[in-house]
């Protein structure tokens, strides 16, 4: 009776304990629609309509978090959830490949699986944008910048990417 009422609390504590690490995995990510009023987006840009679009962003002024972002914090969102900050130094390359319309081509994608998330924070560790990384290449940006075109990187950039968040 002893040794099964050991196994029956050795599992019972397994389990809490991996409740507890889900929920405070759960808390410990901040909550991407929280932030996503602080800035203006740019319209959705297609082939036709490009050139006009990237041009109006540049006269607005906008760029994506060129000037705001001092370091960033990756996030997997598959087990073991784990998360890693980066230098600013590589914060800010990862955001001049993301502003650089040449890493980006045109074509469809479906529905992404975002597997990795790029929190950037502010020097007050204010998270003030975001980019969700599917595997096949594709990223979602916040805030979305017409030169992003419909978000899927080139293959060089997408690596240049993965050695970044490393």
């Amino acid at each position: 009776m002893k040794v099964v009422s050991f196994i029956r609390l050795i599992t019972i504590t397994i389990l809490v304990l991996i409740g507890l690490w889900g929920l405070w995995v759960f808390l410990s990510k901040p909550k991407l629609n929280s932030f996503q009023d602080m800035y203006p987006e740019s319209e959705i840009s297609y082939r036709k309509n490009y050139k006009k679009l990237v041009e109006q962003d540049l006269i607005n002024g906008y760029s994506f978090l060129k000037n705001g972002a001092h370091y960033a914090v990756v996030f997997d969102n598959t087990f073991p959830y784990t998360k890693s900050t980066l230098t600013s130094q590589n914060t800010m390359q990862i955001i001049l490949l993301l502003n650089d319309s040449s890493a980006y081509e045109w074509g469809e994608f479906g529905t992404p699986e975002h597997t990795q998330t790029i929190v950037f924070y502010s020097s007050n560790s204010t998270p003030i944008g975001y980019t969700q990384i599917d595997p096949m290449g594709e990223v979602e940006n916040y805030p979305y910048r017409s030169l992003m075109k419909w978000g899927k990187l080139s293959k060089t950039s997408f690596n240049q990417l993965k050695e970044l968040i490393k």
